[in-house]
Order: C-alpha cells, then structure tokens, then sequence
C-alpha cells in the first residue's frame, strides 16, 4: 500500500500532518520522486515532489508475530527565557518605579524618563514548581502484527493503538479554585494537550497463477487529537507565563488578578485555568485502500495495474462553555465546527518490454498510464452566545456557515520510456 502526505490547518497555527496515521514499525521504505515524473504519477498537486511511503507485505513462510509495548513519559526540554525587573528611582527621588531598558538615559527633553537601577531580579515562572503548567505528561502504545503464508498466498495484517498526554497540566492551584467553586474540572481542562490513536491495516497477495499475481491493501486510522491555544492571540496558554513580570510578590505596579479577581498567581493577564477551559479537538478518520495485479504473459513482458482510494474526513471543533475561558466575548460562549471532507481516486497502468538484439545490448521499453482525482470540500460553522449547557452551533444566538465549494483536480498523464544498455 502506497500513500500520499497531506496536512490540515487546526485554525490556532498548528498543522496535522496525515502521516501521522502511519506506524513506523509497518513501513518498509520511503521513496522521494521529483521532478516531471512527479507530476506525471500523482497529479499537479505533487510539481514540486511527492514522498512515496511503502508499507510492509506479507511474506513465505511460517506465521511470524510481533508484539511491542510501550510506556513512558513525555516531557518539555525546552529552555524558556528567563524574565527580569530592573528595580530603580527616578534622580532627586525614592519612588520606586521600574526602569526600561529602551529609555534608560533618554534626555527628559525626548519624552525620556531618567532612572536609575537599584538592583535587578529574575524569574522564570515555567520552571517554578509550584506555579508552572509544564509537568511530565505520559505515553503507552501498544501492537501487535502477524505476517506469513505460501507461495500462492501471502498476508500481513497489523494493529496499534496508543494513548499520550502532553506535559502540560492545570496548576493544583487553580484545581483548588475550581474545586472551591463547585466547578469539576474536565479532563480536557486538566491535560489540553492529548492524542488517542487506533490503527489498522492489512494486505494479501495471492498468486492466481504463475502469470498473474493480485494484491489487496487495506488501512483504517482514527485518531483524536486535543491541542492548546498557540496562535497570537492574548490567551494563548504560554503567553500567560512566559511574559511575567520578573519577580515574585508585589511590587512595580504588578497586576495580581484578573478583572474578574482571580489571583493570577504570578501569570500575566490571565489565569491559567481560564485558559485551559477553551477546548480545542481534531478528529481524522481515514479510509485507504488499493488492488494491484502483475500479469506476465511473456517471459520478455510484464505489465501492472494499480487502482487505489484515499478517504480522509477532519472534524476541528472548539468551544468556550458559557461563563468559561479568559475573554469577556468568550465567556459568552463560543463554538466553531469545522469540517473538512478530501477524496483522493487514483489508477495506474504500466507495460515493459524487454529483449537482447545483441549479446551486447539489453533494452527495455516501458509504456504506462496515470489517472489522479483528488476532491475535497469543507464546511465552517461558528456559534457565538450559547445558553448554559449548550455545546454545538445549532444551540448558539448567533450562527454563521461557510460551506467551501468542493475542489476537483483531475490529472491524466501519459509516458513512454526507453532504456539501453550497452556492454
């Protein structure tokens, strides 16, 4: 089984990339085909170049199984950038103010404000224990495939899931707030960054006879994806404590709550909890599925067909429960409901000959035809002002749809090819 890459945008700047659904404990090799031939065998979407990933097949002999497992732990090794607060006094002064950087000795005559430094501190809230989101999220995975048969029949089939939770949490501080309001902290809330995945896939070969050999490919993949928001927007969850204020404790001019009095416990602008109540999933289900037949008539002739299909449907949903998430427009209440259908329909026909004129030179002629119909469509929807319990775009006040017009890309190419080789 063959398969083409592709990705889909999540809507907050993080992309899903298609190969995700791929095991690589199933892949046999990867082939980088460039250039016109690209084009040629995969349509004008692939101009630039196409990855062709080639699954493993089942081979002679007895059974073989194999099982793996896995469980582990995943964690953030990022070095984030320490924060910092210049503490000083304007001349003549003991007020204690913060000096920036950008007007530090600014003649007063350029809108400047003199300051001058008392002492500087630092502070680097994603690595403070007691206040960070970042902790050690989990993974365990496991699978098992079996792969045998005959001369005239062959199989390998493969199965695998695995569960994985980012390492991100919600601060037990913020656990405790929700707690004390009689909130149930979601699961979503308490690990936005998830991914459940289940895998299937399957191949036979059978030898209809010593001219003609038939294979049938199958593969299934689910996967259910939870992110965090990390586009540029305000609440992005990173942006409420990378950019603290420097030092812990009051002082300068800090804003220790939100507007709503939350404390923010060190974050900037934002509780962190109020943040991770705006939920964002992709699920992808995707259909794979091809036929390919070698028919050898002659001993000097062998000719190929290949007819496969690509089905992938992407469902983005996000929502802010009424009376949930950091903004006030938010907290209204807000879904969007995203849907994105792609069809991919291809079919190959290919014919070799090859003869000696000579004892001294070899030829082969090749001769082959390609067909590409890749489809696809999407529909957008968003809610704005849900009513309390209200979780899809049909309960909101305020609706609005977008329903993209299906795009088509058929592609038909035809080649003739010439090898000589000459001793």
């Amino acid at each position: 089984m063959r398969y083409n890459s592709g990705s889909t945008n999540s809507g907050t700047g993080t992309s899903f990339s298609l190969l995700n659904s791929l095991n690589p404990e199933d892949i046999q090799d990867i082939e980088i085909v460039k250039g016109p031939s690209a084009a040629t065998l995969y349509g004008t979407s692939a101009a630039n170049g196409v990855v062709v990933i080639t699954t493993k097949k089942g081979r002679a002999g007895a059974t073989r199984w194999n099982f793996y497992a896995e469980d582990g732990s995943v964690q953030d090794r990022n070095r984030y950038p320490t924060m910092y607060a210049n503490w000083g006094h304007a001349p003549g002064t003991t007020a204690q103010i913060r000096c920036q950087l950008p007007l530090m000795n600014t003649p007063a005559a350029q809108g400047g404000t003199p300051c001058i430094t008392d002492s500087l501190t630092h502070y680097l809230l994603l690595r403070d224990p007691a206040r960070t989101f970042v902790h050690d999220g989990a993974r365990t995975a496991y699978g098992v495939s079996a792969n045998g048969g005959n001369d005239q029949l062959r199989f390998f089939i493969a199965t695998d899931m695995s569960d994985e939770t980012g390492p991100i949490q919600m601060p037990l501080y913020e656990q405790q707030r929700f707690a004390a309001a009689s909130i149930p902290v979601r699961g979503e809330w308490l690990h936005p960054l998830a991914e459940q995945k289940l895998n299937f896939r399957s191949n036979l070969n059978v030898a209809m006879s010593p001219k003609l050999d038939v294979a049938v490919s199958m593969g299934f993949n689910k996967a259910d994806n939870r992110i965090i928001p990390t586009d540029a927007a305000f609440e992005a969850i990173y942006y409420t404590q990378m950019q603290n204020y420097g030092f812990v404790g009051p002082g300068l001019g800090k804003i220790t709550t939100t507007t709503e009095g939350v404390p923010l416990n060190e974050s900037y602008q934002y509780a962190p909890g109020d943040v991770m109540q705006e939920n964002f999933k992709q699920d992808l289900q995707r259909l794979t599925a091809s036929v390919d037949g070698n028919w050898r008539p002659l001993s000097w002739m062998q000719n190929t067909a290949t007819v496969g299909m690509d089905l992938a449907d992407i469902d983005f949903f996000r929502i802010c429960r009424v009376n949930e998430c950091p903004l006030p427009t938010l907290r209204l209440g807000r879904v969007d409901d995203n849907r994105t259908t792609n069809r991919n329909l291809s079919a190959r026909i290919t014919s070799t000959a090859s003869w000696s004129p000579r004892p001294w030179a070899n030829l082969k002629t090749s001769v082959g035809a390609d067909y590409t119909n890749a489809e696809g469509d999407t529909l957008t929807t968003t809610g704005a002002t849900l009513p309390p319990g209200g979780t899809n775009v049909a309960a909101a006040a305020t609706r609005n749809a977008t329903n993209t017009q299906p795009t088509v890309v058929k592609t038909l190419g035809f080649y003739l090819q010439e090898q000589v080789a000459l001793r």
